[in-house]
């Protein structure tokens, strides 16, 4: 099933490939933040991006089965690297 934008056709629905690049996506967005704001000024933006990854793995793949990653630990593994 889709729906017609002026772009063309967009596929409803979740893939794994949709999922994968819009979390690495996020995870991405929270990394450049912390590079380039430093970290004291990018926590609130980070903590917004992380519940974000949260709340739509929820969503879309709560059983794991959609990517088999846990997007969750990902990105706080991810973030503290960052950190430093």
């Amino acid at each position: 099933m889709y729906y017609l934008t002026k772009y063309g056709k967009v596929e409803i629905g979740m893939t794994k490939l949709k999922l994968n690049i819009m979390m690495e996506g996020l995870i991405a967005t929270a990394v450049e933040k912390i590079y380039v704001l430093g970290w004291e000024d990018a926590q609130e933006d980070v903590k917004r991006i992380i519940d974000m990854v949260n709340d739509l793995e929820l969503f879309w793949d709560e059983d794991g089965k959609l990517t088999g990653v846990d997007w969750g630990m990902k990105i706080a593994e991810t973030v503290e690297k960052a950190r430093g």
